[in-house]
């Protein structure tokens, strides 16, 4: 993500003083001897020590964004209201707002992925005021680089949980959802494909059985049809009529049940992908809920990592006999 825009490399050079600077903050010029050599150049040296990701930006490397940051508008704007204290004009803020990019140096002295040495120098006619400013650049820039972690951390950690509370939510729903149509539908889910379709082959057959039972009856009747007037035959033709009616019968509630089975299986199948829907579907969510929070600590661990850390290992001071502040 971009941070802190507007930010150009130009601003790493000396650059003479803005019109009027003068008067509100002194003559700032470019140093003709080493910053260190120099009585009226602030010296501060920093270290910063982060992660190749610790700073947004399109910058080469995280050594740019830390010199960007540290000579931009940003630290500027966040130290311009205590620089009353120097110059109490009606335009105060706007000047230091022009004056301090403009003739901040930082310099990198090092830099490796993960650790940035950096010079900071600032050359006025008062040492004091130029090491106060110097001072206050590098507390800025370590309140910069904490807004800059809370803040991503902030908002990225809460993406995280509100999603992972959306889908906590649809977990209740969902084991609701699964609880109920269980409870609705116990009678139904009972049962297993094999036993329902047991029952129904089992239907299939009685009906072939009835069936050859029923032709064997007709049959038997066609037999002894041409032969009804012999002594007992008509009794059997009785029999045999009787055996064929029964068949006719069983096969009518055979049909009503295999009928009735049909629908019964049908309602089975689609109570029971339903239920390997929802089940599947609390399956899926519990574990994206799951991950969202191995995520979440896994986030805040890692970006821990990647803030970067600030240590001034060289605070700019005035010389003993510098005048204090005005």
């Amino acid at each position: 993500m971009t941070k802190w825009r507007g930010m150009t490399l130009a601003c790493l050079a000396a650059a003479s003083v803005f019109p009027g600077a003068a008067f509100a903050w002194g003559q700032a010029t470019t140093p003709s001897v080493a910053p260190k050599a120099d009585p009226n150049t602030a010296v501060a040296v920093l270290i910063v020590r982060h992660d190749p990701q610790s700073f947004g930006g399109n910058f080469a490397d995280s050594s740019q964004a830390v010199t960007a940051l540290l000579a931009s508008r940003r630290i500027a704007r966040k130290i311009g209201n205590d620089m009353k204290v120097y110059n109490d004009g009606p335009n105060a803020f706007e000047e230091f707002m022009q004056f301090l990019p403009n003739n901040l140096r930082v310099e990198t002295l090092s830099h490796s992925d993960r650790v940035t040495m950096v010079r900071l120098s600032l050359r006025m006619d008062d040492p004091a005021k130029a090491a106060d400013v110097v001072n206050r650049v590098t507390d800025a820039f370590k309140e910069v680089a904490e807004e800059y972690r809370t803040t991503t951390a902030d908002r990225a950690v809460r993406v995280l949980v509100d999603r992972s509370q959306e889908v906590d939510r649809e977990v209740t729903e969902c084991v609701r959802a699964l609880t109920a149509f269980e409870q609705e539908r116990t009678a139904v889910l009972v049962d297993d494909p094999g036993t329902v379709r047991a029952r129904y082959q089992q239907i299939l057959a009685d009906v072939e059985q009835y069936r050859r039972r029923q032709a064997a009856a007709k049959l038997l009747i066609e037999k002894l049809e041409p032969l009804k007037k012999a002594p007992g035959v008509d009794v059997e033709i009785a029999r045999a009529q009787a055996e064929q009616q029964a068949a006719a019968n069983e096969l009518e509630n055979l049909e009503k049940r295999r009928a009735a089975e049909i629908e019964y299986a049908k309602t089975f199948t689609q109570d029971l992908l339903r239920r390997n829907l929802l089940v599947k579907q609390l399956d899926m969510l519990t574990s994206i809920h799951e991950e969202l929070q191995r995520t979440i600590e896994k986030f805040r661990t890692d970006f821990e990592v990647r803030t970067a850390d600030v240590e001034v290992i060289q605070s700019a001071s005035p010389p003993i006999s510098a005048p204090a502040p005005k």
